[in-house]
C-alpha cells in the first residue's frame, strides 16, 4: 500500500479540524482528520466510475419509466375502446 506524508501548518490543521468535526457531527461519524483526508481520496480515486454507474443507472430507470407510461397507455387505451 502507497504511503504519503504531507506537511501542514499549524494554522491549516487546525481548520481541517474544524472542518472534520463539522463532517462528524453532520454524518454521525467520528474520522479523524487523517480517516477523513483518506476517505475524501478515496471518493476522488472512484469519482469517475461512480458517476458512470449513477449515469447508466438513471438511463436505466428512465427507460423504464417510459415503458412503464406506454404499458399504462395500452392499458387504459385498452379498457376504453
Amino acid at each position: 500500500m502507497a504511503r504519503y506524508t504531507i506537511n501542514l501548518t499549524d494554522t491549516t490543521a487546525a481548520k481541517l479540524a474544524a472542518i472534520v468535526d463539522t463532517y462528524n457531527a453532520n454524518s454521525g461519524t467520528a474520522l479523524t482528520v487523517t480517516d477523513w483526508i483518506t476517505l475524501h481520496l478515496r471518493e476522488l480515486a472512484i469519482q469517475s466510475a461512480l458517476m458512470t454507474y449513477v449515469e447508466e443507472t438513471r438511463k436505466t430507470a428512465e427507460q423504464q419509466g417510459l415503458d412503464a407510461v406506454a404499458a399504462e397507455r395500452q392499458r387504459l387505451l385498452d379498457e376504453n375502446l
